[in-house]
């Protein structure tokens, strides 16, 4: 059923639901700011929607997920760190830190050839093979996930809340544009200049509304894919971009799909 089918106590009842849904946000974010744990909140619902996003987007099959054909070297486990990056080395070394198992002393021998950047491990097919079998130690998973929240999620949600973003659809998406392009990437500093309020202001305060902010920081994303598809012959990095754009555009604001699933590239997720 869409709004239009609605009656009008329906949609004001719906739209107090969203503006408290909202409020309990806010309340989790804060939270999550001050060190306390997440558990079954609106914010840990948020941050999974995100992690399972930009997971279909980087082409992850899960915590085994190995590739070597793009820029990153090797690209491993449900988030695709790379080891051009550094994060692979990151993720290797919370695992080994915290597991006794024998695949992590497995992995602990190619630890410092992972530090060193080797690009002859793209080749190696015993560390893939050691990296495949650690995936299954849930050890391992804390690590890749543990990685990703405090080098991408955090940060992300830290620059949202600095200038007052609070909608699910834009924490995923700025989530989402962390991992592609950075966790310190500029569309949202250059969406401010381009729309004439100081950078780190708060929505609401600098006449912008966290909508009008989010899109143009997409249409700017989209535009630096589409460029970079042409400059490298990339064209496969454009459909993400449209994704996100697409999605604000159809002001799903908290996330809740058709008729509670959202389709992210070929697959159908359930937004519950």
């Amino acid at each position: 059923m869409t709004d239009d089918n609605l009656s009008p106590e329906e949609l004001a009842r719906r739209k107090i639901a969203a503006r408290e849904a909202r409020e309990q946000l806010a309340r989790e974010i804060l939270a999550s700011q001050q060190g306390e744990e997440l558990t079954a909140s609106p914010l840990a619902r948020v941050r999974r929607l995100a992690f399972e996003i930009t997971g279909i987007w980087e082409g992850s099959a899960g915590y085994a997920s190995f590739q070597t054909y793009d820029r990153g070297l090797i690209s491993y486990g449900r988030h695709q760190v790379t080891l051009a990056s550094g994060n692979l080395e990151k993720v290797l070394s919370a695992y080994i830190s915290s597991s006794q198992d024998e695949r992590a002393q497995r992995v602990a021998g190619y630890l410092d050839r992972v530090r060193r950047m080797d690009p002859a491990l793209r080749e190696d097919a015993t560390f893939r093979e050691a990296l495949v079998a650690a995936a299954e130690d849930p050890a391992m998973q804390e690590a890749q996930d543990a990685t990703i929240i405090s080098g991408f999620w955090e940060p992300a949600l830290g620059s949202a809340t600095d200038r007052g973003i609070e909608a699910p659809l834009a924490l995923a998406f700025l989530f989402d544009t962390a991992v592609q392009h950075g966790p310190y990437h500029r569309f949202l500093v250059e969406a401010e200049e381009a729309s004439g309020v100081e950078s780190r202001s708060r929505v609401g305060e600098n006449g912008l509304t966290q909508e009008e902010l989010i899109a143009k920081v997409a249409d700017l994303r989209l535009a630096s894919l589409r460029s970079l598809a042409e400059r490298e012959n990339l064209f496969g990095v454009i459909p993400r971009g449209e994704f996100w754009v697409a999605l604000i555009a159809a002001a799903d604001w908290d996330l809740r799909g058709q008729d509670g699933v959202l389709r992210v590239k070929d697959r159908d997720l359930r937004l519950n």
